[in-house]
């Protein structure tokens, strides 16, 4: 094989490389401005429901979405970003911009709950996704971690739409 068709090798995978790096980044940046939107939408809802038990629960959720928002910014981009693997992280959507709806749009308590059931359900097929995409052992614990965690909120949230909807 001649040299300049192995430098355009070298030149394609390096091309390819940087895209997957990019691409992830872009959807851990995102991840990361979802868990804050819903540390601050978890903390609004709990302002507006009167059941003390929902309102400790929402700020629970609250505080374990600043925990997400915390874990997903100690990993370190370039180390995951060398370990990814191509044809799954293509799988995952990636929004070039986060759709981070107002809490003012919403028309009542159970929109917000339905919402919030929706994304987690989004975050924990995410979290999945990216658990599957990546090659580093440590990131791939924290994704299946994260995506079980989201699950739970999931199914809390449920619940406690439900116990609303009883009220109602």
């Amino acid at each position: 094989m001649n040299q300049s068709v192995c430098v355009f090798k070298k030149d394609v995978k390096l091309v390819t490389e940087v895209k997957m790096y990019e691409r992830l980044k872009t959807i851990l940046e995102n991840a990361i401005k979802e868990e804050e939107y819903f540390h601050s939408f978890y903390l609004y809802l709990a302002e507006k429901i009167e059941n003390d038990e929902i309102k400790q629960d929402l700020r629970k959720l609250a505080e374990q979405e600043l925990m997400h928002k915390e874990k997903l910014e100690c990993l370190s981009f370039e180390q995951i970003g060398r370990k990814v693997i191509a044809d799954k992280i293509n799988e995952i959507d990636v929004a070039e911009e986060v759709a981070l709806t107002p809490v003012e749009e919403f028309k009542d308590l159970k929109d917000m709950f339905a919402f919030a059931i929706k994304q987690e359900t989004i975050a924990q097929t995410t979290y999945e996704q990216l658990a599957s995409a990546v090659d580093d052992e440590n990131a791939k614990k924290l994704f299946l971690i994260l995506a079980d965690e989201e699950k739970k909120h999931r199914l809390l949230l449920t619940g406690k739409l439900a116990l609303i909807e009883e009220v109602d």
